[in-house]
């Protein structure tokens, strides 16, 4: 694991003295880090400074709301954001706080002593040093949108690395443990970040080494969370070794783990907006149990068959069987959408429940990989239920982590940049724009630094700039482009450092019905070049590269490491490259009717 390092100090953007003796500094963004005091020359040893840590203010009195202090499971002590120094009296003195971290946005200091400033506190980031892997830089036809696309990405990055200290955490307020479930939401998001080839097997080593001799972690406060834990993070990891291509754990999470944990794993949408949703939570849900379920079988099934095990077969049989079992349980033909049909059965649910989102349901529904017709209703419901609620999300966790990839496959990242740029609450502009990091909940109670919401990160690579690793493979030996040329988006320009160098794109409306992309495919990987311009009513008709058209009258011409090239039926012209491909491509477009 990379060691823990501090970032970028932190602009003061507000510094008041809201009562007699109390100074509070506003910081650019909420962040997990530290800061240090400058001591006045004046204070006389003794002197207490006592610092105050919190992520918003008392808008009656303008002090620091501490975040709320939730006891610790074991000890039943409450950890408070807060720390104290007694001068020494000495001049040039500075408290400089070490071997801790708190969460905040804003830094408050009571003290008799006079002397205080703008510039007498410094604050950084502190974090496990990930390195970044991708840049990106957008740009919207309107000056907002740009404001909040380009806020919405730095908002996830900036949380992300707020919740990374040696292990993967909820929050750095009042938990500040290694919760796994809010890993699991934005893993997507994460590889396609940061550099992640490290600090994936570490973390499952970490869960492994700390289970006792029954199995489960020591330590940990009951069987429901470690259940969840165990079958989520192998979701996870088994997207790790695609994009790494790593050697296969040993030994790997296998059938038995799964049914064992089964029992103890609790699956709904944590965080869902009660008002959106009949004012209750669906913490438990049979469709979010039998969705994980699926998934953590199909990943063990795919880790049997890299590793020629025995069992591949028998597992590939029974993720099969239960992936036509939960399709026809959960597809709704009269409602000819998703739904949980056993919500408030006590024989399938012991807990206090409300109904999944229609948003969630429909999401899980799509990433199941569905029948062709069922995953185009589940669409159509999705995108309904977006609009009806003015393109705002309806759910919580699990609902999200998944939404920009349902709408990504079904060709409708039109609806998924409505969605992040939006500053109407519940949003993820709204967070982002308030306090430049992502919630634990949508209405900003709870902690206002938490990672679970970030998922959608991994659509601003994926889908708008394209980049993509080709289905099936390993390692990023093949690669697919696939940009979604949106008409409220003028540019997009993208780096995505991957394991066989550098994947580029960029692209540039120059015109109506015209785009120039630009494209370098990673030494030593081919690629797909898929050109749709589907969400701007457009059929392409023309592909040039230079002053060859390559794609013209329905006919491909090679030219320039372009090898082949064809149209689907759903209209979408595909090139295929030779390894290293770099070009320019200007794709011109008609109206369809």
């Amino acid at each position: 694991m990379p060691r823990v390092v501090k970032g970028k100090p932190l602009a003061v953007v507000g510094f008041t003295s809201p009562q007699a003796h109390s100074y509070v500094w506003e910081l650019e963004a909420n962040v997990g880090g530290r800061c240090e005091l400058a001591i006045p020359d004046g204070a006389v040893a003794g002197s207490v400074f006592a610092l105050t840590h919190g992520e918003s203010l008392d808008p009656a009195t303008g002090q620091v709301i501490q975040s709320p202090a939730t006891p610790d499971r074991h000890t039943n002590q409450r950890i408070v954001e807060a720390t104290r120094y007694t001068a020494g009296g000495h001049t040039g003195e500075t408290f400089r706080p070490h071997l801790v971290y708190y969460g905040f946005k804003y830094v408050q200091v009571n003290t008799a002593a006079s002397g205080l400033t703008t510039s007498s506190l410094r604050c950084w980031p502190v974090h496990t040093n990930l390195s970044t892997i991708a840049t990106l830089d957008v740009q919207a036809s309107d000056a907002a949108e740009t404001e909040a696309a380009q806020s919405v990405y730095a908002a996830m990055v900036r949380t992300a690395l707020s919740n990374f200290h040696d292990v993967p955490t909820d929050c750095p307020t009042r938990e500040k443990r290694g919760w796994t479930g809010d890993m699991s939401a934005a893993h997507q998001a994460l590889l396609h970040t940061f550099d992640m080839a490290q600090v994936y097997p570490k973390w499952l080593t970490d869960v492994a080494d700390a289970q006792a001799h029954h199995g489960l972690p020591q330590g940990w406060y009951d069987r429901v969370d470690v259940g969840t834990a165990l079958l989520n993070n192998v979701l996870a990891y088994v997207d790790h070794l695609e994009s790494y291509a790593t050697p296969l754990p040993t030994p790997y999470p296998n059938v038995s783990t799964l049914r064992a944990n089964y029992p103890g794993s609790r699956y709904g949408d944590w965080c869902a907006y009660p008002e959106l949703n009949n004012g209750v939570h669906a913490y438990v849900s049979s469709m979010g149990n039998s969705f994980f379920h699926l998934e953590t079988l199909s990943a063990a099934a795919e880790l049997a068959a890299w590793a020629n095990h025995s069992r591949a077969s028998a597992l590939s049989t029974r993720a099969a069987e239960l992936h036509a079992a939960f399709h026809a349980t959960y597809f709704n033909a009269t409602l000819n959408a998703y739904m949980d049909p056993f919500w408030n059965n006590s024989n399938f649910i012991n807990q206090p429940n409300g109904r999944l989102p229609v948003q969630t349901a429909q999401t899980l529904g799509i990433a199941a990989r569905p029948p062709r017709d069922q995953g185009l209703a589940a669409l159509q419901a999705l995108v309904n239920d977006i609009e009806a609620f003015q393109y705002r999300p309806t759910g919580g966790v699990v609902g999200t982590s998944r939404l920009f990839q349902a709408l990504g496959w079904g060709n409708r990242s039109d609806v998924a940049w409505e969605l992040l740029v939006n500053r109407a609450p519940p949003s993820w502009a709204n967070m982002s724009l308030t306090t430049g990091s992502l919630w634990e909940n949508w209405d900003g109670s709870g902690s206002r630094n938490h990672i679970m919401f970030g998922g959608f990160g991994a659509w601003y690579i994926q889908s708008l700039a394209g980049l993509q690793q080709a289905p099936g493979d390993r390692g990023w030996q093949r690669c697919r482009v696939a940009a979604a040329y949106l008409t409220k988006v003028t540019s997009v320009n993208a780096t995505l450092l991957v394991p066989t160098g550098v994947f580029r794109s960029q692209w540039t409306a120059t015109a109506p019905g015209t785009v120039m992309h630009t494209v370098a495919v990673p030494s030593g990987a081919t690629a797909d070049l898929e050109l749709s311009l589907a969400q701007r009513g457009q059929r392409v008709v023309q592909v040039w590269l230079g002053t060859t058209c390559v794609w013209c009258n329905e006919t491909f011409v090679p030219a320039g490491g372009l090898v082949n090239g064809w149209r689907d039926l759903f209209g979408t012209v595909t090139l295929s490259t030779q390894p290293s491909f770099k070009g320019t491509l200007r794709i011109s477009s008609t109206i369809t009717a």
